[in-house]
């Protein structure tokens, strides 16, 4: 098993290397991402008939899976503070204000649904629910979906904009994020 890994990846590197390049995987997680693809070829040795083809396609699948978890961790840190801010006590209302002011313009910009959806959500203060029910979404996971792409490109904005909400926050390939 050990040896048939060996033979594969050495024969796919540099195939290998382009796909964490095309999908903007950091060299510190790359480890981790190949780390995955490596533990599911041993699980699955007996089963696979190219060994290269099949690394070269879990390794794409698995970066696929990371960003979309980058996307959702980079959501949930912004709708949080965002949310945090927003709700502050009045004695930090500057604070407030300032923020609620440059989120504004920020949202200004965009292209509508994301516009409603945003000042739905952070001026109004309304959960999915009343999104949904609002802009006439059909479901629950649809209003989330759309909620999703317009925090991240809300926060991609905002950080252009030198605004950065959460640091460290894994950023959106440019290609996840809809245009607003």
């Amino acid at each position: 098993v050990a040896s048939a890994l060996e033979s594969a990846l050495a024969e796919v590197k540099p195939t290998l290397v382009r796909v964490l390049r095309r999908y903007r995987i950091r060299e510190e997680d790359a480890k981790d991402v190949l780390h995955e693809v490596y533990l599911s070829f041993l699980k699955k040795f007996a089963s696979i008939d190219d060994p290269a083809g099949w690394l070269i396609g879990a390794l794409r699948r698995e970066c696929l899976h990371f960003r979309r978890r980058a996307v959702q961790r980079l959501y949930d840190a912004v709708d949080a503070t965002l949310l945090e801010v927003l709700a502050t006590p009045t004695e930090e209302s500057t604070t407030r204000q300032a923020l609620l002011s440059e989120v504004l313009v920020v949202v200004e910009t965009l292209r509508e649904p994301c516009r409603s959806i945003l000042v739905l959500r952070y001026r109004l203060g309304c959960e999915r629910g009343e999104i949904a029910d609002q802009l006439g979404y059909a479901s629950l996971d649809s209003a989330r979906s759309a909620e999703r792409r317009c925090v991240a490109l809300l926060a991609q904005k905002l950080t252009r904009a030198g605004r950065h909400l959460v640091e460290g926050a894994p950023q959106p390939a440019a290609t996840e994020v809809a245009n607003g």
